[in-house]
């Protein structure tokens, strides 16, 4: 491939990536895709432990680096977890639709949705 065609097709992949993929998710709300996300690592008296399962769907991102966002679980912990782990919440309508759409029995994917609708104030 040319350089040319190598530029471009960067060019074409950063055009249609998510504007969310692009810009920082630092103190937005976000919604979790998965219901076993476990965060951390969290200094403990200088080492590392991993924290309890997160329990609620939606969380404020506290910091954000290298494909991790930090968060409080509302529990008093703060931690880490994959930015893969989650949508902003104005994304989760339209990412939960989509799993709907590929696989109608994934009830968690029912169950963002409502969430993100209810937070978005999009009941009807």
């Amino acid at each position: 491939m040319s350089s040319a065609s190598h530029l471009a097709l960067i060019a074409l992949t950063i055009a249609v990536a998510p504007v969310s993929a692009q810009t920082s998710w630092l103190g937005k709300k976000i919604i979790v895709v998965r219901d076993d996300i476990q965060i951390g690592p969290s200094p403990n008296n200088g080492n590392w432990i991993n924290l309890p399962a997160l329990r609620g769907l939606d969380y404020r991102v506290l910091g954000e680096k290298d494909g991790w966002i930090k968060i409080n679980d509302g529990r008093g912990n703060v931690g880490w977890f994959d930015k893969a782990d989650a949508v902003p919440l104005q994304d989760a309508p339209s990412y939960f639709t989509a799993r709907i759409r590929q696989n109608p029995t994934d009830i968690p994917a029912y169950n963002g949705r409502a969430w993100a609708s209810k937070l978005l104030g999009n009941l009807s």
